[in-house]
């Protein structure tokens, strides 16, 4: 089914469910004005402004549901980079976005997108759940065979459609110029006489996290202490400070810091490379372990055969171009070209090594459908409690406004309110149609409002600042801190 489909039916059951509060107006206010003539009802948000907050909370959904016909591309293709800009994917992205502007490769622009976060998995799901039409497209490295290894997203390459690898990087663990290890044996067995002494410096569920882990699995009892820090600038700033005390950097990584006081131990391919002649390979120091970083473009499942194709094309087009051989010869990178049969033998073989490379503690993705009925359960609690609450106090006879806005008082119509908030806000989130902080922040704002009745105004002085602190808080926390993915 397809979004618009499905945006389609949520409309619908949004349309009846506000149907049916209408009816009920005519149908109850004579039979409430009656209860309401013996105890005071504060005024409570009018049915508008709560109407109001929830089609703002729809209304930030914008989405093109219609097929592109025609010739492809009719207009740009966005390449979305799930990390940030400025960093090695970023790099090598942009290598191809200039080749194919600069030679015309393709009749629309190749626009690159940086949606970093949550180990490249808030990008990847992005390119994953957007419309299988040829206009987004996703370059990222073996994190996406690693990723689900660990337990950071629950899907791997089968969720896309693979165009094509084209650029290979060898890793390179490194120390600092003055650790007192001066090779990966006296590294490891450090880590193996004190376990968990050593901080490693990884990207959780990435190559690194990964080259760490299959050097514990190859010397029986070492172990190191992982520690989250992102991109390879984080990493080399990490162990210049002396806060970690060893990490793994790509070829690329590794060449430009190494004049900043990098030691590199061993180099993790099968032989040794040709811009670090003087590094040993790990084989050559009795640890069998071998790793390559390859390149891979993707685009959403579904995607018709022909636009794959053009966009190969476009792609073999330009890795043969002068100017990017050139820069791929700079940064360290050997340019190839897997296409059909030979990329998926590849993508078969990396997800079967890493498989064998077990992470020490799996990563659970929390049950958003689970904490959405929760959180439902615990709102019809609070409005039991608020409804035996004023059945106790003694009140004074109510206004004529307070009857004109009993339908909304009516504890009925304000828990239909807060359930069909929360299932609106659940869907929109499922369906990825709008950004976790924009849609928790007026989520909190609306089901606040909407409980705080006559003291709304009141309400606001911390409705604000707690609604903004769950958006984007939260968002921070769950991405940066636990490195969970969220729209």
């Amino acid at each position: 089914m397809s979004r618009l489909n499905r945006f389609t039916q949520l409309g619908r059951a949004l349309g009846a469910s506000l149907a049916s509060l209408q009816r009920g107006r005519s149908t109850g206010r004579k039979s409430m004005s009656n209860s309401y003539l013996n105890r005071a009802r504060p005024a409570p948000m009018p049915q508008s402004r709560y109407l109001v907050g929830l089609l703002l909370m729809c209304g930030v959904v914008g989405c093109n549901q219609q097929a592109e016909q025609g010739k492809f591309p009719s207009r740009p293709v966005k390449l979305v980079v799930p990390f940030g800009a400025g960093g090695g994917t970023d790099t090598y992205a942009r290598i191809f976005e200039r080749a194919i502007a600069d030679n015309d490769l393709m009749d629309q622009p190749l626009v690159v997108i940086n949606i970093g976060g949550a180990g490249a998995t808030i990008g990847s799901r992005r390119v994953k759940d957007a419309e299988p039409d040829g206009y987004t497209m996703l370059i990222l490295h073996e994190a996406i065979l690693t990723a689900p290894q660990y337990g950071i997203v629950n899907y791997g390459p089968e969720a896309f459609e693979p165009i094509a690898g084209t650029g290979e990087q060898g890793m390179v663990i490194a120390v600092s110029e003055d650790s007192p290890y001066e090779t990966l044996n006296d590294l490891m067995n450090a880590a193996r006489d004190s376990p968990n002494s050593l901080a490693f410096g990884v990207n959780l569920g990435a190559m690194t996290h990964f080259a760490g882990l299959g050097l514990e699995q190859e010397v029986e009892g070492a172990r190191f202490q992982f520690v989250q820090l992102g991109g390879g600038a984080s990493r080399f700033e990490s162990l210049d400070g002396k806060h970690t005390d060893v990490s793994g950097f790509s070829l690329e990584e590794f060449v430009r810091f190494q004049p900043a006081g990098l030691r590199g131990l061993a180099f993790i391919g099968d032989e040794r490379h040709a811009a670090l002649p003087d590094i040993p390979t790990a084989r050559e120091q009795g640890i069998p372990l071998s790793m390559v970083n390859t390149f891979y473009w993707w685009v959403p499942k579904g995607t018709p055969q022909d636009r794959i194709d053009v966009l190969a094309n476009m792609l073999e087009e330009a890795i043969n171009t002068d100017y990017v051989r050139e820069r791929m010869a700079e940064i360290h990178t050997e340019s190839i070209f897997l296409q059909g049969d030979e990329l998926h033998e590849r993508l078969a073989k990396g997800t079967q090594q890493y498989a064998t490379i077990m992470p020490r503690e799996i990563q659970t993705l929390p049950n958003f459908g689970m904490l959405a009925a929760l959180a439902t359960g615990l709102l019809f609690v609070g409005v039991i409690i608020d409804h035996v609450r004023r059945n106790r106090t003694p009140a004074e006879p109510p206004s004529t406004e307070d009857l004109e806005a009993a339908e909304f008082t009516d504890r009925n119509g304000l828990a239909a309110a807060c359930v069909l908030t929360v299932v609106v806000y659940v869907t929109l989130l499922s369906l990825q149609f709008v950004d976790f902080r924009m849609a928790t922040t007026l989520c909190v704002l609306l089901l606040g409002g909407t409980l705080s009745h006559d003291r709304l105004a009141k309400a606001l002085i911390y409705l604000i600042p707690l609604s903004l602190m769950m958006g984007f808080g939260l968002h921070a926390l769950f991405t940066q801190v636990f490195s969970i993915d969220l729209p």
